[in-house]
């Protein structure tokens, strides 16, 4: 057959129905010869086009794909989806992070959105920068360092119109600190700066400077080369040695800019290197700050009252000192530190990185805390204070006496996405310390005091809280060494007039050896939900994964949901105690996986010892509300020192629902896992802080 006889049957066919053929028509009706749009049964509302499902009249018939019903989706008029399995997202929009965290968005993602940008994204980019935090919009401008602080107008660069120059090598108190004819001493600079009436900046050459420098209201950057009045802050360093005392202070009511600098503080006792009177203002960037007194108090920062006090890129170090504080601001005052360094190592007795004391506002970041006291050492010490510390390292040797890595003192608190490492001590270890404190939030944090590797010979705690009104822990991994006497990954204790709350979710808390007493959780006088948590502790005379003393408080019923409680081989070990249970039905136990190698108990009470995990179901022990789903199995971690499920695991969709028990806060945590996994995957919910996914 010829190939023009393979085109007959279609030459018939769009004779017989000519308007289904002609250009112009929508195809929907049946008219031959016209485009009279008598008829429309596609899935708009306009007879637009021929094929009727998208802005083009190409005659070509297309039809929506639209697998969620929102009306998007392939060749859909309201346009593409961007996920076309979930009817509640379709539009894709271009939002803005904050990946520098300074507080102006400006790196653009693509998000699969409802029509609406989710708030955790700006919908424009207002920072010129978004990989420096110190550049922004309105930023203070730092001069000669290659860098647009403000977003305007390039780098600011140092001239005799704005600012006046000093060089102790080559200039002298009585030019007039120009390029050409520098002034000789920082104080010169610094008057004749103050005497300006817009308040020029000072440039200080490379050198050493042996003064007690007073400011009033100044500006001054070293790292300067007198040749040129270039700068590089390394190669021509800046240092001001104190000639009595304090080398710089900053009087009442006054402020300073300082920026690469190297600060010496005087020999003899109780010294600060840079010292702040009341209602002064600090802002320090790219400076050294170095302790040389090895007797008395010695101080890096030492503020009055009200002081603001700024420290970026800062390092203090305090080494060798007898005394020794890092940053040490006094009432009222408020502090913000970004990649601060502080070092303490080989202090004869007492050390402090950071204390603070009726703050307003301290917020540390990206810092790293360091040091090695003989006595007593506390990494950050808050009295009254509000204060939020986050993606900061707080690492402390072994004392004689007492270590805490956070110590906190009736203020309110919240650390995240931080590491704090403390030794073991001959009297106790504490990585976090509460006491009095409001309101405490700790997440995503990695809390380590003590060794396995060695003993304490005083007790080792990760988390403590005494009289704390709210604790609140979510995805924190805590484990504490080996102690001779009693070791705890977390405890709290309040009044019984006035009790505590704690709320403890997707958290992995594990104990080493202890010569006492050894409890992964230990919760005292206090109501609490307890969720998804991985509570494993070691041997000891006494081993509990997890023990809750009410005190006989009346209130609603504690919750106990969704945990690994495992004790180990001891004199006597249980996975679960309950004590001072007088009230009933207190205690809810659902869904959770508790465990040990010939336990003592399974659940103790004061009246009961549960031995198996039928009777724990039953509900018969003393104060029981609820309790149901719980299993006794060992939990299939993928490895000793492991807690995430291996495939296999008993614990895997063994859990409950836990959002009906959960007070507001913990809601979100509860959503996923101690990675960041969603929660449920599979049938359910698993138990313990991770949730298995295969792919992971």
């Amino acid at each position: 057959m010829r190939r023009w006889m393979l085109l007959l049957p279609a030459l018939v066919l769009c004779l017989s129905t000519f308007l289904a053929c002609a250009p112009g028509d929508d195809d929907d009706d049946s008219a031959a010869t016209t485009d009279d749009d008598t008829v429309d049964n596609d899935d708009d509302t306009s007879d637009d086009d021929a094929d009727d499902d998208d802005a083009v009249d190409d005659d070509t018939e297309k039809t929506c794909i639209d697998g969620d019903g929102d009306g998007f989706g392939e060749n859909c008029e309201a346009g593409p989806d961007c996920d076309d399995g979930n009817g509640s997202l379709f539009e894709t929009l271009t939002g803005y992070l904050d990946e520098d965290e300074d507080g102006y968005p400006g790196t653009p993602v693509q998000v699969c959105t409802n029509g609406v940008l989710p708030s955790i994204y700006s919908p424009t980019a207002t920072d010129c920068n978004d990989e420096a935090d110190t550049t922004y919009p309105d930023a203070v401008e730092i001069p000669d360092d290659g860098e647009d602080q403000d977003c305007v107008g390039g780098d600011f660069e140092a001239s005799d119109a704005n600012g006046i120059f000093v060089d102790g090598a080559s200039g002298n108190d009585a030019y007039p600190g120009t390029q050409a004819a520098p002034v000789a001493t920082i104080q010169h600079g610094v008057d004749l700066a103050e005497g300006t009436a817009d308040k020029k900046n000072v440039y200080i050459a490379g050198g050493t400077y042996t003064e007690d420098v007073v400011v009033n209201a100044a500006s001054i950057f070293g790292g300067y080369d007198a040749t040129d009045w270039s700068r590089d802050i390394e190669a021509h360093e800046t240092v001001i040695e104190a000639a009595v005392v304090n080398p710089v202070t900053v009087v009442s009511n006054g402020s300073l800019f300082a920026d690469g600098l190297v600060a010496f503080g005087g020999t003899v006792a109780d010294t600060a290197v840079l010292f702040v009177q009341t209602d002064g203002t600090l802002r320090a960037t790219r400076t050294l700050i170095k302790s040389l007194s090895d007797s008395g108090e010695s101080y890096g920062v030492l503020t009055d009252y009200y002081v603001a006090l700024e420290l970026i890129d800062v390092v203090i170090e305090m080494d060798g000192s007898q005394t020794a504080h890092g940053v040490f601001m006094d009432d009222h005052g408020t502090l913000t530190a970004r990649r601060l360094q502080v070092t303490g190592h080989d202090v004869q007795k007492f050390f402090a990185g950071i204390v603070t004391a009726f703050s307003a506002s301290t917020v540390i970041e990206k810092s790293e805390i360091r040091g090695n006291a003989l006595e007593r050492q506390v990494g950050i010490g808050l009295y009254k204070s509000q204060a939020i510390v986050r993606n900061t390292q707080v690492g402390l040797g072994l004392p004689n006496e007492e270590g805490y890595g956070i110590l906190d003192q009736a203020g309110t608190l919240s650390v995240s996405d931080s590491t704090i490492e403390v030794a073991g001590s001959y009297e106790e270890a504490n990585g976090v310390y509460l006491s009095g404190t409001h309101d405490a939030t700790l997440t995503r944090n990695v809390i380590r005091v003590g060794s396995l590797s060695d003993f304490s010979l005083g007790w080792l705690v990760g988390v403590g809280a005494e009289y704390a009104d709210w604790v609140f822990l979510s995805d924190n991994v805590i484990a504490t060494g080996n102690s001779a006497v009693s070791n705890f990954g977390f405890i709290t204790s309040a009044y019984s007039e006035s009790p505590g709350k704690v709320v403890l979710v997707n958290n992995v808390i594990a104990t080493g050896f202890a010569g006492s007493i050894n409890g992964a959780v230990r919760v005292e006088n206090s109501t609490y939900f307890i969720a998804q948590n991985t509570l494993a502790a070691g041997p000891g005379q006494e081993s509990t994964g997890a023990g809750l003393d009410v005190r006989e408080l009346i209130g609603p019923p504690r919750s106990f949901v969704n945990n690994v409680a495992i004790s180990s081989m001891s004199e006597a070990n249980f996975p679960l105690t309950f004590e001072h249970t007088g009230q009933p039905d207190l205690q809810t136990v659902l869904g959770n996986a508790l465990y040990a190698i010939s336990p003592t108990c399974l659940l103790e009470t004061e009246d009961d010892c549960v031995s198996t995990v039928n009777e724990v179901n039953a509900c018969e022990w003393s104060s029981c509300a609820q309790s149901s789903d719980n299993i006794s199995a060992k939990p299939g971690f993928a490895a000793a020192d492991d807690y995430h499920l291996a495939a296999g695991s008993p614990l895997i969709d063994a859990g409950i629902d836990p959002t009906s028990l959960a007070p507001e806060d913990a809601l979100d945590a509860l959503g996923y896992d101690i990675d960041g996994g969603a929660r449920p995957q599979g049938a359910g919910w698993d138990i313990g802080a991770d949730e298995y996914i295969p792919a992971r």
